[in-house]
C-alpha cells in the first residue's frame, strides 16, 4: 500500500470519528434507528453531505 494511500485511509478514519456522534445524535433526534453500516456510511460522507444540503 502506497504512502498516499495510507494517508487517506488514516484521514478517513479520523474524519468518521469525529462525525460518528453528531450522526448517531441526528438518527436519535429523528426517531429513527438504523444499523451499524448505516450510521458508519453517513459518518464517512457527513462533510460532504452537509456541503450540499447547505447549497440547495
Amino acid at each position: 500500500m502506497s504512502n498516499q494511500i495510507k494517508r487517506v485511509l488514516a484521514q478517513l478514519s479520523v474524519s468518521m470519528s469525529e462525525n460518528l456522534p453528531y450522526v448517531k445524535q441526528k438518527l436519535s433526534k429523528a426517531g429513527a434507528s438504523s444499523g451499524n453500516a448505516l450510521v458508519y456510511s453517513v459518518a464517512k460522507y457527513y462533510t460532504a453531505l452537509n456541503k450540499l444540503a447547505e447549497e440547495k
